[in-house]
């Protein structure tokens, strides 16, 4: 059955002998291909440029520049899928066929040509190359709409920013104007700030991660205190942790050497992941920070660990994927598996820097990040993790 096509495929052929050509584009007119025709291979690879084409019919033996040598020029400009070729020779034997074929033809006819034959395998050849055409097309558009999608977030989160620091003054002034800190308003009011600030972070999370998928964020790096950036997120998060009724404590090894990172993107990281650890923490659980040198001395682990719920062992290789959020939430499982994760290991990526999680379901995660030392080259860093792999 002969496929229908939205346009009539362009087809150029290449041979030397006046009655194949006579007879290709005698029989390739009855399904509607627009057929064009050369004698000699340089005139035909000229053709090549004049617009786009669906399919090569190209003879093997050619005057001057040979079949092979048109294929080879043919495949340094266009692959395979952007434009079938197939070869016409009067050779059967394997050798022929095996060059042909490592010069990446997509098919072959013997010679004399049968008009059924040749409707056949050109039917199979352009109904692949229109269907390939259809999805780069909808490949391009989802492109468009993706890009468009990502404007209109922007956008949206550009807005959110101004009413969402109204939102925040009105609580920093209500709660100075509370009587009694120790009141339930303003623990009220403090866990309403906390949800605003969750709000603003969950937006930046957004725009930066889009960022860094396009490489428009370059961190940047220096050398860093990574046990004082731990100590001010347990002071940053005592308030947070109170109001959970989960103890939040902080181990930092002394005399730590400074770590080569973006200091905004580390607190970030930081911040991302106690938040999570403090919302899946059942009350009276605990939550600890710490930094370390790891034991091969090329590196400071930073991790956050807590007694909560922890994580079942089927999603832990995923947990930081872009979209596990929704498929998670769809079978059941609460734990925070998206944007924020997905920030996180991007961040960390970014500046050189290994995140990964550790967890048991009922007795809590600890999330592991490994940051070079400010002394050691990114170079030597990247094959010990290699071997670690």
């Amino acid at each position: 059955m002969t496929a229908t096509f939205i346009r009539p495929p362009r087809v150029l052929v290449v041979d030397d002998d006046e009655g194949i050509r006579g007879l290709i584009d005698a029989t390739l007119s009855t399904m509607g291909c627009q057929v064009t025709c050369e004698a000699d291979g340089r005139l035909g690879l000229a053709r090549l440029d004049e617009g786009t084409w669906d399919a090569v019919l190209l003879d093997l033996n050619l005057p001057g520049m040979n079949g092979f040598k048109v294929l080879e020029a043919i495949r340094d400009r266009y692959p395979v899928e952007k434009l079938p070729v197939i070869m016409i020779t009067g050779q059967d034997d394997s050798e022929t066929r095996f060059e042909a074929l490592r010069l990446r033809a997509n098919d072959f006819l013997s010679k004399p040509l049968h008009p059924a034959e040749l409707l056949a395998r050109m039917n199979t050849v352009l109904s692949m190359r229109i269907a390939q055409q259809e999805l780069e097309e909808r490949v391009a558009e989802l492109g468009r709409m993706n890009e468009l999608k990502d404007l209109l977030v922007n956008y949206c989160i550009h807005d959110m920013r101004g009413p969402l620091s109204s939102a925040r003054g009105f609580v920093e002034l209500a709660m100075e104007r509370a009587a009694d800190p120790a009141a339930p308003e303003h623990r009220h009011l403090a866990r309403a700030l906390g949800a605003i600030d969750m709000v603003v972070r969950m937006a930046s999370d957004v725009i930066e991660v889009t960022k860094m998928e396009e490489g428009r964020l370059t961190p940047a790096l220096e050398d860093v205190d990574a046990g004082g950036i731990v100590r001010a997120r347990v002071e940053l998060f005592e308030g947070l942790a109170s109001s959970r009724r989960v103890t939040l404590g902080v181990v930092v090894e002394e005399g730590l050497t400074p770590v080569r990172a973006d200091v905004h993107l580390l607190e970030r990281i930081l911040d991302n992941l106690t938040t999570n650890a403090l919302k899946h923490t059942p009350p009276g659980g605990r939550v600890t920070l710490r930094a370390a040198r790891a034991p091969e001395g090329a590196s400071v682990v930073l991790a956050v660990e807590d007694t909560g719920e922890g994580i079942p062992q089927a999603w832990l290789g995923r947990i930081f994927d872009k979209f596990t959020q929704v498929e998670a939430r769809r079978l059941g499982f609460a734990h925070d598996t998206g944007l924020g994760l997905t920030f996180c290991r991007m961040a960390a990526e970014a500046q050189g820097a290994r995140l990964w999680v550790e967890s048991e379901e009922g007795r809590g995660s600890r999330f592991s990040l490994e940051v070079p030392l400010a002394a050691v080259r990114p170079e030597a860093l990247d094959r010990r993790m290699a071997v670690a792999a």
